[in-house]
């Protein structure tokens, strides 16, 4: 829940002030010249008495201090020798591009002429910073399946998971479990898990405001801006934001987490809105066929997309389930959400898009094992469907687009992750210049596939695609 930097202020203690005197304003590795504004400190201080404070998300538009407040924060306990720090973007290559925090700590921590003996080592390999005191900072990404792995497998005091909200759900309840004393350890080092975000309509989204942002979330919400900076030239900054796309202000300039677009090319929001059922598991029973679609990855930061459609008895498909998942968890996470859906009603059809970034990641034979090994459990049977480019994706979204105007396709009110199917719906565009700027359609692409596929091999009466198939090439115009 959004916190009152006022209301906090009050129960500010001598021993918070104390601690942050000692650990922030005196600490060798945070330059002299690095002095936090009001929020920032506030922040700081919260709850830094406490062995075990809440976990919190910092997050809020561009330029407003987030990425130097994580950098403060992770310094703080550089002098015990036991502490361990592991800072996590969605990729190793974010983290690594300038202005990011790992920059940041490269120019505090390794400058001998300012730290003299305190200078840190930078293990570029491996990927961490070391102190003379035998404390750790380490960084990564979450794209690499060995290194979740090596995640999985160790503990840390403090875990700073940045722009979480690029961060599937999955990973993001999974990692702070990481958050414990390392084995060995001493020292009374405060443990914490800080998520940093700007809102996006990212796989994380759902995840971070269920925890920290919706009324009686259980944890708090620290809400940063430009105009609270008094470090960057607010006004001109502001100015640039103002001429950005209406996405990227209400995102980049307001802090917005509950913004959407209005009205797309193919819906509009009355028509998603009108489209949203309400039901419980004895809806189930009313199922004649049921697949389950796969988008895989392609490449850059896209996402694999699992999307559970439901044929009914009276004739209506249903969109009922959905998972976005990185590289590093789609096995894992493949064989929980398969499960799920089989506690409903056994899965007929398992429909996978021919190639993609999943396929380029882990090569082929290792996704088809995956299913290898599904089917020894489950016997559905997988269809392979043809790749669609770029330009694809929109004539590929009309059918299920018009299903949904006419009242053909209903969509579970509880659906996880449609922010993202309602925004994806709105923005997609039959530009192909226009898509390249865009984010991939990852959940549509799968619902199209799945949609598609219904009406092609289950006859389901679908006038939009009866009146636009051409018959000389079979693609949907």
């Amino acid at each position: 829940m959004i916190v009152d930097y006022e209301q906090i202020k009050t129960t500010i203690t001598p021993l918070q002030k104390d601690i942050y005197m000692e650990q922030i304003l005196n600490n060798p590795y945070i330059p002299d010249n690095i002095d936090p504004y009001y929020e920032q400190a506030i922040i700081l201080m919260d709850e830094m008495d406490k062995q075990d404070p809440a976990n919190r998300l910092v997050a809020g538009g561009a330029y407003s201090g987030k990425s130097e407040l994580v950098a403060i924060d992770v310094c703080r306990f550089l002098m015990y020798p036991d502490y361990r720090a592991l800072l996590l973007r969605n990729t190793l290559v974010q983290m690594k591009m300038p202005g990011e925090v790992k920059s940041k700590l490269e120019s505090w921590l390794c400058d001998e002429e300012r730290l003299g003996d305190h200078v840190c080592t930078h293990n570029k390999s491996d990927h961490y910073f070391k102190a003379p005191s035998g404390a750790e900072i380490h960084y990564g990404g979450c794209d690499s399946e060995v290194q979740m792995d090596k995640y999985r497998g160790s503990s840390y005091n403090r875990l700073y998971l940045i722009e979480a909200s690029e961060i599937n759900g999955v990973a993001l309840d999974f990692l702070n479990r990481s958050v414990r004393p390392p084995e060995g350890s001493t020292s009374n080092i405060q443990e914490m898990c800080m998520y940093v975000s700007n809102p996006s309509w990212g796989p994380g989204v759902d995840y971070l405001k269920k925890t920290f942002i919706e009324e009686g979330s259980p944890n708090k919400y620290y809400n940063l801006d430009l105009m609270m900076n008094p470090y960057v030239p607010r006004e001109r900054y502001d100015k640039r934001l103002s001429m950005m796309d209406p996405q990227s202000q209400a995102f980049m300039r307001f802090g917005d987490w509950d913004y959407v677009q209005k009205n797309g090319l193919l819906i509009s929001q009355e028509q998603f809105d009108q489209s949203q059922i309400r039901y419980n598991n004895s809806f189930y029973k009313d199922i004649n066929f049921n697949l389950v679609s796969i988008d895989p990855a392609g490449e850059g930061h896209d996402y694999t997309s699992m999307t559970h459609m439901m044929l009914m008895n009276n004739g209506k498909v249903v969109i009922d389930d959905n998972v976005l998942l990185s590289d590093s968890f789609i096995e894992e996470a493949m064989f929980d959400f398969v499960e799920r859906q089989q506690e409903k009603y056994p899965i007929f059809v398992m429909l996978v898009e021919g190639e993609g970034g999943s396929m380029g990641v882990y090569g082929a034979r290792h996704f088809e094992d995956t299913l290898a090994k599904l089917r020894e459990q489950y016997p559905f049977e997988v269809v392979t469907v043809p790749v669609q480019g770029k330009g694809k994706k929109y004539r590929r979204a009309q059918p299920v687009a018009y299903g949904i105007r006419s009242g053909l396709v209903k969509i579970n009110y509880a659906i996880p992750n449609k922010l993202q199917l309602n925004n994806q719906f709105h923005y997609i565009t039959p530009v192909t210049e226009e898509m390249k700027k865009l984010p991939s359609p990852d959940f549509l692409d799968s619902v199209s596939q799945g949609y598609n596929w219904m009406v092609s091999e289950l006859g389901i009466e679908d006038e939009y695609t009866y009146k636009n198939i051409s018959t000389e090439n079979g693609e949907i115009e």
